[in-house]
């Protein structure tokens, strides 16, 4: 009986390529999963999760908002800003005249702001932006309305 084995030189090269190819999975595994985790440390990993229930901007300028904090903490607004419906362009930002508002875990506010009543056309689209005092951003979608 002559049965050759795989000669030494291939053997290595073999392991060589099992080895890099178990590399590649590991680092693919580990890019992903710090990706995950980048992400999650958004909204989610500050606690600060709100909810808004009921949106109305009048063509005067006058901004209502019920608001519920579904987040794990309480949620402390502080500024608040009027953009165009591009999300972008700021109309108008108050965060020196805005009285700071807090929202406790559970519970729903009415929040009110009346912005310059020359910036706001009525059934025009505007965003709403409100920043906590941990700096998160919700933004709401509304029409301007008479």
């Amino acid at each position: 009986m002559k049965k050759r084995g795989v000669s030494p030189v291939i053997a290595v090269l073999l392991l060589v390529v099992i080895t890099v190819a178990a590399a590649v999975l590991v680092y693919i595994w580990l890019v992903g999963f710090m990706q995950s985790q980048t992400t999650t440390t958004g909204t989610t990993a500050l606690g600060e999760k709100l909810k808004f229930e009921a949106v109305s901007l009048k063509d005067n300028g006058r901004f209502e908002a019920y608001v519920r904090n579904i987040g794990d903490a309480n949620v402390t607004i502080v500024a608040i800003y009027l953009l165009g419906s591009d999300g972008q362009t700021v109309i108008e930002a108050e965060y020196t005249g805005f009285t700071s508002v807090t929202i406790k875990v559970g519970e729903a506010k009415k929040i009110t702001y009346d912005f310059t009543d020359e910036n706001v056309d009525a059934n025009k689209v505007y965003v709403v932006k409100l920043v906590t005092n941990l700096g998160t951003e919700f933004t709401v979608k509304v029409k301007a309305g008479p």
